[in-house]
């Protein structure tokens, strides 16, 4: 009997963090089209051309974590420098600012609602995945965090409580009128 109650929880753990995964991913990209469609508007505001294409670099420089937004400036600035140099330094600290947004509020708010974390829990999930791992930590501390909240709930969480095929639901014949 409980063999078959670790079956359940270890298949309903493997199938939520499969979920959560699809769900991070999908976070992801949601932000990088934020990022991208944001790029996109500020490269025609200021006439840097081909916008479309900087709009498509941004974006999916933005899903690779550390090098991505400084690759991204540094193509943005250079296709703006042959157009008008000022507008080099204009891209390159819309860059900055835009990439500073998404790390502190657009990622958390959006990934995190995506997969049930806080913005905050994931802010503090990069910074001590950044410190402790560097580039690995960026990469997988969200889904890491994602995966062990997944385990607390289903493991520890609910250890004595039984799965809800075998819940007994009783009424007391006093209550019904």
């Amino acid at each position: 009997m409980a063999n078959d109650d670790l079956k359940k929880k270890v298949n309903q753990f493997a199938f939520s963090s499969v979920e959560m995964m699809g769900k991070y991913i999908a976070g992801k990209v949601v932000a990088s089209i934020i990022v991208g469609v944001a790029t996109f508007f500020f490269c025609r505001y200021i006439d840097i051309r081909p916008a479309w294409l900087l709009a498509i670099i941004a974006g999916l420089g933005n899903l690779i974590p550390i090098v991505g937004p400084w690759i991204v400036m540094i193509i943005c600035a250079l296709f703006a420098v042959f157009q008008d140099p000022m507008d080099a330094l204009y891209i390159s600290i819309f860059c900055i600012a835009i990439q500073t947004l998404d790390q502190f509020l657009i990622t958390p708010l959006v990934v995190g609602k995506g997969i049930d974390l806080s913005p905050l829990v994931i802010i503090v999930v990069i910074t001590v995945g950044s410190l402790f791992l560097g580039f690995w930590g960026l990469m997988f501390a969200i889904p890491i965090a994602a995966v062990v909240k997944i385990f607390y709930t289903i493991f520890i969480k609910n250890r004595d409580r039984k799965p809800a095929s075998e819940e007994v639901v009783v009424i007391d014949k006093g209550d019904v009128d």
